[in-house]
């Protein structure tokens, strides 16, 4: 019996006119279709499609605020009924603030400079290729950050070398959303990252581990 191979189908959301997230959108597209995954670009500023073809979307634009209010609402059912959901783009809304595990805060966020945004490092097994990776600020030299916090109860992706969460993990219903505070996933050398992220929301990984490997080693400093 011949066993069919099932093409995995990736939502990546962006904006046309949002110039620093469509780097981190083509960077994404190109690591996604190096694993031979099935991509379509869509506009936040329109209204979403059918998503249920879909094993994951990613967000690549931090112009939140061209959304509309039916986009929040389709992602969250979305993701409530086993979604996966990734934003490799540093983003905030306050009508995003639920869906991306962010703490309400009273000043509106703002980027935060200095040696507290430098550095990489991975202090728990959400991303296993990466597990214990420390990155000092003479690899990873800044962020963009915005000064947002994650929910309690948050499971820690990533931080800086001062220990600042850069990324998390929640789980909404049933399924689960990785939140990046940076802009490093524009750089090419971060396709492996940009991979592994997506696989640690996915229900079933369908991603060729060869591939994956491949793209980590060439594109991420180790």
């Amino acid at each position: 019996m011949t066993v069919q191979q099932t093409r995995c189908q990736v939502a990546v959301l962006r904006h046309r006119e949002d110039s620093y997230g469509e780097r981190t959108a083509e960077n994404a597209i190109a690591a996604l279709r190096q694993t031979r995954m099935d991509v379509e670009s869509l506009e936040i500023s329109e209204a979403l499609p059918d998503l249920r073809c879909c094993a994951a979307v990613l967000i690549c634009t931090e112009r939140l605020d061209r959304a509309r209010s039916s986009v929040v609402a389709g992602l969250l059912r979305f993701v409530e009924g086993g979604g996966g959901l990734v934003v490799l783009h540093r983003g905030s809304n306050s009508d995003f603030h639920v869906l991306f595990g962010i703490v309400a805060q009273d000043c509106s966020a703002a980027p935060a400079a200095g040696a507290m945004t430098a550095g990489l490092c991975f202090p728990s097994r959400v991303l296993p290729s990466f597990q214990g990776l420390q990155l000092d600020d003479t690899v990873i030299d800044g962020h963009a950050a915005f000064d947002l916090v994650p929910v309690a109860g948050a499971r820690i992706v990533a931080t800086t070398w001062t220990g600042k969460p850069l990324a998390w993990r929640t789980r909404i219903g049933c399924g689960r959303m990785l939140f990046w505070n940076s802009t490093i996933c524009s750089e090419r050398r971060m396709r492996g990252l940009i991979v592994e992220s997506l696989q640690a929301v996915m229900q079933v990984s369908v991603v060729p581990v060869v591939n994956a490997g491949v793209v980590q080693i060439d594109d991420f400093p180790a």
